[in-house]
């Protein structure tokens, strides 16, 4: 895990208008939002902006230039290359305390996710529902991909969160019906047959030894638990 590039992201981060992001609804997600708030368990070197709705991305767009961001930062930040915009997300690289950070602003029209009440590192952040339903939505698109960092923070995630709940379940089956129960149930189940298939990821994402042991126990407990429970979201 690199400590400095946290460091770095959380300065980044400092640098953005908190206000007009709570007014307008752009919330930090992602796996950096997630390994931040969960003991900075794993590296993660990109700084992911959600927007739920066209209002949210409309208020993204309206700000942004080839090499500004406008409105959505309070203090400036360093580009490495010019800004890129299209009608899915915008798009950049910044540099923060010597470390190069990708930073997006995506779309996410018609999706339920929504914020915790209180901001954190300087932003407003998605809160554990919306954590649960980007995660499962994308481990659901990558989940066969070499690295596998998706289901390494659902797991994580369990750990700390617990398994999620329904009104998870119903917005992923909103989006992608049983594919996403489908790919956590088929992730898991790999990693329990085969714990090695996670050495990859543990290597690219800079997880100790310590905690690549956690989470192959927790993938096959997370496992069993989905494989013997009566009750659990049946697709």
């Amino acid at each position: 895990m690199s400590i400095l590039h946290h460091q770095a992201i959380k300065h980044a981060l400092s640098h953005f208008n908190l206000t007009y992001l709570q007014e307008h609804n752009i919330l930090f997600g992602g796996g950096t939002r997630i390994a931040l708030d969960l003991d900075e368990y794993r590296t993660s070197i990109d700084i992911d902006f959600l927007c739920p709705n066209k209002k949210s991305y409309r208020a993204v767009r309206t700000q942004v230039s080839s090499n500004s961001l406008g409105e959505l930062v309070a203090s400036p930040l360093t580009f490495l290359r010019e800004i890129r915009s299209d009608r899915d997300a915008v798009r950049t690289f910044i540099k923060s305390n010597g470390c190069n950070i990708k930073l997006e602003f995506v779309s996410f029209d018609n999706y339920n996710l929504q914020a915790e009440v209180q901001p954190k590192w300087n932003v407003p952040i998605i809160d554990v529902n919306s954590c649960f339903i980007t995660k499962l939505l994308a481990n659901a698109d990558r989940f066969r991909e070499p690295v596998k960092k998706d289901i390494v923070d659902l797991i994580k995630m369990y750990e700390a969160w617990g398994e999620p709940n329904n009104l998870v379940w119903d917005e992923v089956d909103s989006h992608y019906g049983s594919a996403g129960y489908n790919s956590l149930r088929d992730a898991l189940n790999a990693i329990a047959n085969d714990p090695l298939c996670l050495e990859k990821t543990f290597d690219v994402c800079e997880i100790n030894h310590s905690e690549s042991n956690n989470i192959i126990a927790l993938a096959t407990e997370w496992n069993e638990l989905i494989e013997g429970s009566e009750n659990f979201f049946t697709p």
